[in-house]
C-alpha cells in the first residue's frame, strides 16, 4: 500500500495559492515554449553540438561567434492548414572553451537537427627534463 500525503482544500485561500500551478500546468501541456533539445558531447578531436530545429532551413539559420560566445539564431515564417500565421525561432548561446578552434568550426542542418562541429587546439606535450642540482 502506497501512502499519499492529503490536504483538505475547504478554503478559498488554498485554490488562491494553488491558482498559479493550475495556470501553468495549463500553459505547459497547451504550448510550446520553443525549448530545444540539445545535446553537447566531446571526443578527443572536437566538441559536438547537436540542436532540434524542425521546420527551419539552412538559410534561416545564422550561426557567429563573438569574444568566444557562440550564438545560433533561427527565425521561421510559416502559415498553416487554417491560414494561420506561425512563426518559430530559435536564439541561444554557448561559451566556447579555451581550447576550441573558433575560425573551423563547421555546421549543417540533417533531418531538423542542426549539429556544429567546434574542433579542439592539439594538445602540446610537456617535454620536461629534470636537471640535476650539483
Amino acid at each position: 500500500m502506497k501512502l499519499v500525503n492529503w490536504k483538505n482544500n475547504n478554503s478559498v485561500f488554498d485554490i488562491l495559492d494553488n491558482f498559479d500551478g493550475y495556470f501553468n500546468h495549463f500553459i505547459d501541456t497547451n504550448y510550446d515554449y520553443g525549448r530545444r533539445n540539445i545535446s553537447i558531447n566531446q571526443n578527443d578531436k572536437a566538441y559536438l553540438l547537436n540542436i532540434e530545429i524542425p521546420g527551419f532551413d539552412k538559410s534561416e539559420i545564422d550561426i557567429t561567434v563573438e569574444e568566444d560566445i557562440l550564438s545560433v539564431v533561427g527565425k521561421n515564417s510559416d502559415v498553416d492548414n487554417d491560414m494561420n500565421y506561425i512563426r518559430k525561432s530559435i536564439n541561444r548561446s554557448f561559451y566556447l572553451p579555451e581550447d576550441s578552434k573558433a575560425d573551423k568550426i563547421n555546421a549543417k542542418v540533417k533531418n531538423g537537427i542542426l549539429e556544429i562541429e567546434i574542433p579542439k587546439l592539439k594538445k602540446i606535450k610537456n617535454n620536461i627534463k629534470k636537471i640535476q642540482v650539483n
